[in-house]
């Protein structure tokens, strides 16, 4: 029963009609689900964006402050180091000048 309302429709369409829909072809309207999926994935991938570059500014600030800190640091570390080194020159003069006591001593004494 099926097979002759189809035949029916069919043969009450033109040729060219019928050709028409007997091939394969999009369907030209839009529903209102297919705009909803649509409105769905922009919404969320806009929101998605949008995190991201929170994360994203939230990891530069703390990038940033984690650069001035070893910038604080490098520089503690070269003013410790410029410290020592002028100690140790103090302290290597300081032995020299012991040394050449202890040698004028000893010289004057007449012993070593």
């Amino acid at each position: 029963m099926k097979t002759i309302i189809q035949r029916k429709r069919c043969t009450d369409m033109p040729d060219e009609d019928y050709r028409d829909q007997r091939r394969w072809h999009f369907d030209k309207t839009i529903n209102v689900p297919t705009v909803i999926a649509i409105c769905s994935i922009v919404i969320g991938l806009g929101s998605y964006v949008r995190i991201q570059e929170a994360r994203l500014t939230t990891v530069e600030v703390k990038l940033d402050s984690q650069v001035q800190a070893q910038r604080v640091v490098a520089e503690d570390m070269r003013t410790a180091a410029r410290d020592l080194q002028a100690e140790g020159r103090g302290l290597r003069i300081e032995l020299m000048q012991y040394v050449r006591d202890m040698n004028s001593r000893g010289q004057h004494d007449g012993s070593r």
